[in-house]
């Protein structure tokens, strides 16, 4: 079978939220940090635990609000996912596929069930970040319908960004 390629809009509804899920790659790695320090020639990256300026710099902050039908991931796991074949279980490593896997933010997992919940025609779907159940975040599917977009540059002392720095045990390079 041969599926169209969607693009998707990736959203949340609190800003702690979209900047933990930003700024979670910028933690410190230790296999990567040794990986780098490998690498003959100059030290041209950023330091691994900081964000670089330029994450403020180059990216915007948006609000918008999202028209659509939109599923919540984990709620009804019964009529979301069909069941999936063996096939697909076990090249994801997996006996099961329920609700508590789909928790766990395995990324190969939620895009199974992304593309299941997309084949039901629904416009997105929306489900808890894997930093807290109390964050909320949104997977919007093409053809996006977003109204009343406002943008604003990153302040480098919004509360959100200093808080989500915080969370992850992560330094600004100012």
């Amino acid at each position: 079978m041969i599926l169209k390629a969607t693009t998707v809009c990736y959203a949340a509804s609190q800003k702690l939220s979209g900047f933990l899920e930003t700024l979670a790659r910028f933690r410190l790695d230790p296999s990567l940090f040794a990986e780098l320090n490998q690498i003959v020639g100059e030290d041209d990256y950023f330091p691994l635990g900081s964000v670089p300026r330029q994450c403020c710099d180059e990216r915007l902050l948006g609000s918008a609000s999202a028209e659509g039908n939109c599923e919540y991931l984990c709620g009804r796991m019964d009529s979301i996912l069909a069941p999936p074949p063996a096939g697909q279980c076990l090249r994801l490593g997996l006996g099961d596929l329920d609700a508590s896997v789909l928790r766990s933010q395995a990324r190969p997992v939620t895009q199974l069930a992304s593309l299941d919940v997309y084949r039901q025609n629904y416009d997105g779907i929306y489900y808890h970040s894997r930093h807290s159940h109390d964050l909320e975040n949104w997977a919007l599917f093409e053809p996006f319908r977003i109204r009343g977009s406002v943008s604003h540059p990153i302040a480098s002392d919004d509360p959100a960004f200093l808080e989500a720095l915080r969370i992850l045990g992560l330094k600004f390079a100012a």
